[in-house]
């Protein structure tokens, strides 16, 4: 689950379903509510999602299945997301990551965003661009088997 820094959006990556659904959030119980227009599909095995705390504006998905990250708009007012170009350089609406990535993050000021690689023992690191679209940076070597990967400032 990611919530956007206004704390009124929130997603949820499903595995199963390939998809991942959005929700607003009530103020004042905290509860899910879902956004019923809003169900984007994902590559294969989406296992986590996190949006740029910035702005809020865009969404990422590791997908395990698939060995990529899925990009996403997120309309503030309404908690909509759209899948967007993911690729600045090959286009496409996914970007290539190391085998079997499990855990992303985007640091906290919103320029980048790293991807866990479980499979391939490593770290994707990206820069964010225009529109939301990523950029390939550096994959750096982890020690066996990474579950997961966090930023602060």
């Amino acid at each position: 689950v990611a919530t956007d820094p206004t704390g009124k959006c929130a997603l949820v990556t499903n595995n199963t379903s390939n998809d991942v659904m959005s929700y607003t959030i009530d103020s004042t119980t905290g509860a899910l509510i879902p956004v019923t227009t809003t169900t984007a599909i994902a590559s294969s095995a989406p296992r986590s999602v996190a949006i740029d705390p910035d702005t809020g504006l865009y969404a990422y998905v590791a997908n395990t299945g698939t060995s990529d990250v899925s990009a996403f708009s997120v309309d503030p007012a309404t908690c909509a997301i759209i899948e967007i170009d993911a690729d600045t350089v090959a286009g496409g609406m996914t970007i290539a990551a190391g085998s079997a990535p499990i855990s992303i993050n985007v640091d906290p000021s919103g320029a980048f965003v790293y991807v866990a690689n479980f499979g391939s023992d490593n770290v994707s690191v990206y820069s964010i661009g225009a529109g939301g679209a990523l950029t390939l940076v550096q994959t750096q070597l982890t020690g066996p088997g990474p579950t997961f990967v966090t930023t602060t400032e």
